[in-house]
């Protein structure tokens, strides 16, 4: 069974998550020879203080 991590910063709507599970799903299920049922997708929604970019936190880099 195929797992996909997806790291992002917080702030996604439900929908471009849901979006982003079909589009990962079916990639993965036909590059690999799989079944879509057999794709799992585990999303996890970072903020900007806690994720950083060559030695600066990434709020400081991307401000909202």
């Amino acid at each position: 069974m195929p797992i996909i991590r997806v790291d992002l910063f917080e702030g996604r709507s439900p929908e471009q998550k849901k979006a982003i599970v079909k589009e990962l799903s079916e990639g993965l299920a036909r590059t690999a020879g799989c079944s879509v049922e057999a794709v799992e997708v585990l999303i996890t929604d970072h903020s900007k203080d806690n994720w950083s970019f060559g030695g600066q936190v990434a709020r400081e880099k991307f401000p909202d």
